[in-house]
């Protein structure tokens, strides 16, 4: 029975060709929506790392000085501002930094580690910071206050980067070097401590090596803050922004302040993301609909066509279920010969390394998903011709021309 349903298909190549390029496109596109939506899911369901909620970001713009030096002036004026929000009832803790979780902002570095080299993201953070966004440190410390008068430069740094530069020996006090540290005269890096993770990008960001190096309010030098993150009392409304802005207006009155939660930061973020993927969503889902009817068309016109192949068979004593899952079968037929040939280009994608942010039990999970959806849809397209063929009578095939 199966050779002859091949043979079938074969004999009917011309139109069987058509339905299986037809399949083979609609699988790819399945495939990659599927292995995105996985992607997200997983990513959505990771760890951040931090706590974004009850904290607020205050963005600085100290206007046409904003991206001049960091002058004495500029941080002392700082330092008032984090000081005053201190005082603020409603405020647990207060951190200054030179950018938030959900931002766009991106400081990289590239590291040489025994010869490699590793990129990692970085941010420049006061000492409260773990505070205000309560990190998980899994090793060593934070910064403490006594560290503005070592001799070299403490740093902490994400498990992820830990195991990407030392592997399983103990990150705590090694030395990282950047690649132009020696030619700057920068000071000495060293680890201090591990965080579990930091996702700054967000729910659907990438993991990435990470690293947080000190940014006291206190220092004079180097690159100007620019946000405040204030973690405050569990319940505080968004009517405490008038009074926080007016304290902090009344230090730096020529200043601007912009406030926003790392909520509504984080669903801004995510709305970005989601809006696009799902105008996608619906054009593949249109397009889906388009091949449906296609098939449902293709195969209709098929039976049409074969009415006096199927009237002999039902003059013969073939019974209308006979008739129906044939033509149901050589619809599978078809488009599992068009599922396997998706699937093998389908499968380049981790042999090639193209999209390595795809794990390969993603792609595989991806694949078998999407080819039971497409063979679970070719076999609903073959449902309508199947049933017509068995509305065919006997007495036509001896009145067909």
């Amino acid at each position: 029975m199966i050779r002859h349903l091949f043979k079938m298909v074969w004999n009917r190549k011309r139109t069987n060709a058509l339905i299986m390029v037809e399949i083979l496109f609609s699988f790819l596109v399945v495939f990659a929506l599927v292995a995105a939506g996985l992607e997200l899911g997983v990513l959505y369901g990771s760890p951040l790392g931090y706590r974004y909620d009850d904290v607020w970001s205050v963005s600085v713009d100290r206007g046409a000085n904003d991206y001049g030096s960091w002058d004495a002036g500029s941080a002392a004026t700082f330092r008032r501002l984090a000081d005053e929000a201190r005082t603020l009832p409603e405020v647990v803790a207060v951190a200054a930094g030179d950018n938030a979780p959900f931002s766009s902002s991106i400081t990289s570095s590239t590291w040489d580690i025994d010869g490699r080299e590793l990129e990692a993201e970085s941010a420049a953070v006061a000492q409260s910071y773990s505070d205000v966004l309560q990190l998980d440190l899994i090793q060593g410390r934070w910064f403490e206050e006594q560290d503005s008068a070592l001799d070299w430069e403490p740093t902490v740094i994400t498990a992820r980067l830990a195991t990407l530069a030392f592997g399983d020996e103990d990150p705590v006090g090694r030395v990282l070097m950047e690649r132009d540290d020696e030619t700057k005269g920068s000071k000495e890096r060293r680890v201090v401590g591990v965080i579990s993770e930091f996702r700054r990008g967000g729910d659907l960001a990438q993991p990435v090596s990470f690293f947080f190096r000190p940014a006291c309010e206190q220092r004079d030098d180097g690159a100007p803050l620019d946000t405040l993150l204030i973690r405050l009392a569990p319940g505080t409304s968004a009517d405490f922004e008038e009074p926080l802005l007016a304290r902090l207006q009344g230090i730096a009155g020529t200043w601007t302040f912009t406030v926003k939660p790392l909520a509504v930061s984080r669903e801004s973020q995510l709305r970005q993301i989601l809006v696009p993927l799902t105008i996608i969503g619906l054009i593949a889902a249109f397009l889906l609909a388009m091949v449906v009817l296609g098939l449902i068309g293709v195969m209709w016109q098929n039976v049409t066509r074969r009415t006096r192949e199927i009237g002999l068979r039902r003059a013969t004593g073939a019974r209308r279920s006979n008739i129906q899952r044939q033509i149901v079968a050589e619809v599978m037929i078809t488009a599992s010969l068009g599922v396997i040939v998706g699937g093998l280009l389908a499968i380049q994608v981790p042999l090639i390394g193209a999209f390595s942010f795809l794990s390969f039990d993603i792609v595989l999970l991806a694949l078998l998903a999407s080819a039971v959806f497409m063979l679970g849809l070719a076999g609903f397209c073959g449902l309508y011709p199947g049933w017509t063929a068995t509305r065919v009578h006997p007495a036509e095939a001896l009145h067909y021309e």
